[in-house]
């Protein structure tokens, strides 16, 4: 088994939806550089920024882009 981790959570959700981080910044009002560095695990998104960010992609559930989660 292995880890799929929250940054690699959260950049497969914008990929998977066609969106550049540059158009999901936009839209969710939050620095293109801070989402990249959210992507790369380097920062966190504060929990309003991750409110909005699962609003434009679609998750229903903001705590999945940051939940860890073991693969068998």
């Amino acid at each position: 088994s292995f880890m799929i981790y929250p940054a690699l959570k959260l950049r497969y959700a914008r990929l998977t939806r066609g969106l550049s981080q540059v158009a999901l910044a936009r839209a969710a009002h939050i620095p293109q550089s801070r989402l990249s560095r959210a992507e790369r695990g380097l920062a966190t998104l504060t929990a309003a920024e991750l409110k909005t960010v699962a609003r434009v992609l679609d998750v229903n559930d903001p705590a999945s882009l940051v939940r860890r989660q073991r693969v068998l």
